[in-house]
């Protein structure tokens, strides 16, 4: 698949060469899988748990993990053109030839992309398809409590917390192979254990209303779901991953803690990471030591499913914030829950940044907070934000949802009331987003058996919100597509009857769904119609007798307690949140083994200050370097901004000095050169950094070894502060071409410098330019399958490359062109 780099969009995503990544020796590993993510390479990058499993499986000498990405639709299209099979990032190796391939699945509309990979791996879709000589194809997340659609393409699934799973069934997967086992005599002897979910041993059919599931083993009839009992024995490695381009978070991510107990009605991973586990101060202060050193991260973010309820959340950010000082590390927070951060940390953070802050009250009147359990008072929700405002913060952004089980007209009003309630306490200058998403029914959560609102009334709703918003120009409303919450609806509460349709769409060309651009909601009904499916029967309340398609599988809170909880929903009555109230009787604990319990740190009893930093010492300038390196190899698809990003990281590793720029997101004081074009490799490129303090030079050759292959630093020099960046006037490239094609690439060299000018239309941003490319370029033949092309940019400048095109009309794959001297 390398091999066609040349031709690629964004060809940096397809590289697999990125700082720490792994990369083994192919003949000394005896399990050799794939992690794919179902998208694109920008979110698939920023998801935490394939990172986990990348470094937990990498650990093992036996066992190599690679990553697997959706490819662009242009990148799909030339594979399929050269009949060329989609790969591993790291080996390029086939999928097909892998041992394991495994799916993160993460949300509904992400099932097709799982066929998307499939398909350009050249792998059967279903299950019951794949002989032997294919991978074992495997699945975890947070979706498969409830994956039925997609369950007959998948030979098993996880349940549960993959730290704990994997491993294990890596080993028994080993030496299933070694026995010489069959792939069905290996799922048999998996059926035992807890958090595998194997589909294949299960029959489940659609009745008029709900479902018949028949295990086909008298000792399989339910899966529970694996918990990892301690979060601080789950290892982290600190060589995290460090993306190329701009990817959804790109940021050092720590998760402090797993699952959350405050018991919200709507939310699925509230109810299937239960119980509550922490992790202890010691663990995350030496990790984030660590990390910080292997990555040069310029910001960090703590994960979990309610970061604010995080216990020793003021004690974490008094330990590490002075190192993030010194470091220049942002620190990033999630949505909070009103009042879950102290006053005093609010008012650290305000001397930090006040660029926005992002709150969720998820409903807009008191009675639907109390219907999904959201446990927050409008008083206090208004006190919280008149302090907000009163620390200086001038942008408020809040999430809200519509749809929820009984809403009325005054619940959709109350949104927007409220948001004018809290504009009043603030100044002229302060600007609030709702951002509102749409509820979707969820498995496993009390609304489970709840109607999800049809496509008329979610627009109807919307449409009243955006009458309302547009009365304040001081407000701003988002929304989510509708059409795409209902078809994750439709997949959320489905069963395997709906594996066909996704065939079928895909086969129209639904690849991305849960991206707009690529979301074609009237396909989707085509195909429905087509197969007789009544999609919005699946949008239907369930009676609270009929069985449910993944009620074989379990999370540990029993249904009974979902019933009550649905209960007292209908009641707008709340239940407390067992962290600081009395059990809730969810079913998740193991009060006899007092194994599976929630894992807490406890309070110290001490208070704590916090002092704002001290900037100015990194804002002065106390000398400036100019840099030359090399940018060759796979390097040469790296973009000039993907490059200074490497760069910056790479210093902040070697542990210099940087000067940064001043306001609320500080930069190193950094410049390049005229930008190299993507593809073109360069013996000779240019930067100029600034420093906050006196560097020695044998610093410098310590950024090598920080940087991907193909990118090296080869001379520095100290220079004048005042001395700017200066742009080549004249740059050398050789045009290097395969033999066989030598009269090809000569003659036309030939015709070129024969010509007395040669005009071409360049495309400017106003109007279109046309060059005299013969003014800007002077050819020689240097020798066999070498041309060397020197470019006068005094004249004008354009991309060596469509030069290069333009005279020569290359296959890029079959050429090579690199920069000799600027």
């Amino acid at each position: 698949m390398k091999e066609y780099l040349p031709l690629f969009n964004k060809p940096s995503h397809y590289l697999g060469n990125e700082v720490n990544s792994i990369h083994k020796d192919l003949t000394k590993v005896k399990v050799h899988l794939g992690l794919a993510f179902p998208d694109l390479y920008e979110v698939g990058m920023s998801y935490y748990g394939q990172r986990i499993l990348y470094n937990l499986v990498n650990q093992q000498k036996d066992y190599y993990a690679e990553r697997v990405y959706a490819p662009s639709w242009e990148v799909a299209q030339i594979l399929r053109e050269k009949k060329e099979p989609l790969a591993t990032l790291e080996s390029d190796t086939p999928l097909s030839r892998l041992d394991i391939l495994g799916f993160s699945l993460t949300n509904e509309l992400a099932y097709t992309t799982c066929l998307y990979i499939l398909d350009l791996g050249k792998i059967p879709f279903w299950s019951e398809q794949r002989g032997e000589d294919f991978p074992l194809v495997v699945a975890g997340g947070g979706v498969t409590f409830n994956a039925e659609p997609v369950a007959p393409f998948f030979d098993l699934m996880f349940l549960g917390d993959g730290e704990g799973l994997f491993l294990d069934f890596l080993d028994d997967f080993l030496q299933a192979r070694e026995k010489g086992w069959s792939k069905r005599e290996l799922l048999l002897s998996l059926k035992s254990k807890p958090g595998i979910y194997i589909p294949g041993f299960f029959e489940i059919n659609k009745g008029k209303k709900g479902y018949f599931i028949q295990p086909l083993y008298s000792d399989y009839k339910e899966v529970k779901k694996f918990t990892y009992p301690d979060f601080n024995q789950v290892s982290l490695q600190p060589e995290d991953l460090l993306p190329y381009g701009k990817v959804v978070h790109d940021r050092l991510t720590v998760e402090v803690a797993r699952g959350c107990s405050r018991g919200c009605r709507f939310c699925h991973a509230g109810f299937i990471y239960r119980p509550v586990r922490e992790r202890s101060l010691e663990k995350i202060n030496s990790y984030l030591k660590e990390a910080l050193a292997h990555t040069g991260y310029e910001e960090l973010s703590f994960l979990s499913l309610s970061t604010g309820d995080f216990t020793l959340l003021e004690e974490l950010f008094c330990q590490v914030i002075n190192k993030l000082f010194q470091e220049r590390v942002a620190i990033s927070l999630p949505s909070l829950r009103v009042g879950s951060v102290s006053e005093e940390l609010i008012l650290f953070l305000s001397k930090l940044r006040k660029t926005g802050i992002t709150l969720a009250p998820e409903a807009g009147t008191q009675r639907l907070r109390d219907v999904i359990n959201k446990n927050i008072k409008e008083e206090e929700i208004l006190e919280y934000t008149q302090k907000i405002f009163a620390l200086g913060w001038k942008q408020i952004k809040l999430y809200f949802m519509l749809g929820l089980p009984t809403e009325t007209k005054e619940d959709v009003e109350g949104i927007y009331h409220l948001c004018t309630k809290i504009l009043a306490q603030a100044d002229k200058k302060v600007r609030l987003t709702a951002s509102v998403s749409l509820f979707v029914p969820k498995a496993h959560t009390p609304f489970q058996w709840s109607r999800q609102l049809n496509l008329g009334e979610l627009q109807e709703r919307i449409a009243l919100l955006r009458k309302l918003f547009q009365q304040n120009k001081r407000l701003t409303l988002k929304w989510h597509n509708p059409e795409m919450s209902l078809l994750e609806g439709v997949f959320s509460r489905a069963g395997r009857e709906l594996a066909p349709i996704l065939v079928k769409a895909y086969q129209k060309g639904e690849i991305l769904s849960n991206w707009d651009d690529f979301l074609h909601f009237d396909t989707w009904l085509q195909v429905f119609a087509q197969e007789g499916i009544e999609w919005e029967e699946y949008l239907r309340e369930r009676e609270l007798t009929e069985t449910l398609p993944w009620e074989h599988l379990s999370c540990g809170v029993t249904k009974e307690f979902l019933l009550k909880e649905l209960k007292k929903s209908l009641q707008a009555k709340t239940t407390e949140d067992c962290r600081s109230g009395k059990c809730s009787n969810c079913g998740v604990c193991d009060f006899k083994s007092k194994e599976i319990v929630p894992k807490l740190n406890k309070k110290k009893g001490r208070e704590f200050s916090f002092t704002a930093p001290n900037w100015e010492q990194a804002l002065v300038k106390k000398e400036q370097w100019r840099i030359w390196f090399k940018k060759k190899g796979f390097s040469a698809y790296l973009s000039q901004l993907e490059l200074q990003k490497i760069m910056e990281r790479a210093l902040r590793r070697a542990k210099l000095p940087l000067a940064f720029s001043q306001g609320f997101h500080p930069v190193p004081l950094i410049s390049f050169g005229r930008a190299l074009p993507v593809g073109l490799e360069s013996e000779e490129e240019i930067f100029q950094i600034f420093m906050a303090q006196e560097v020695k030079e044998k610093s410098f050759a310590l950024i090598n070894s920080f940087l991907p292959q193909g990118l090296r630093i080869f001379h520095w020099e100290r220079i004048d502060l005042k001395d700017k960046i200066v742009l080549s006037r004249r740059e050398d490239f050789k045009l290097s071409y395969p033999l066989a094609k030598a009269h090809c690439y000569v003659s036309k060299m030939d015709f070129f410098n024969k010509q007395k000018n040669w005009f071409f239309a360049k495309q400017g941003k106003r109007k279109v330019h046309n060059l005299d490319l013969k003014a800007i370029m002077q050819m020689k033949h240097l020798e066999k399958g070498d041309i060397l092309i020197s470019f006068n940019w005094d004249v004008n400048y354009i991309n060596p490359l469509v030069a290069i095109k333009e005279i020569f009309r290359p296959n890029l794959e079959e050429i090579r062109v690199i920069k000799i001297k600027c």
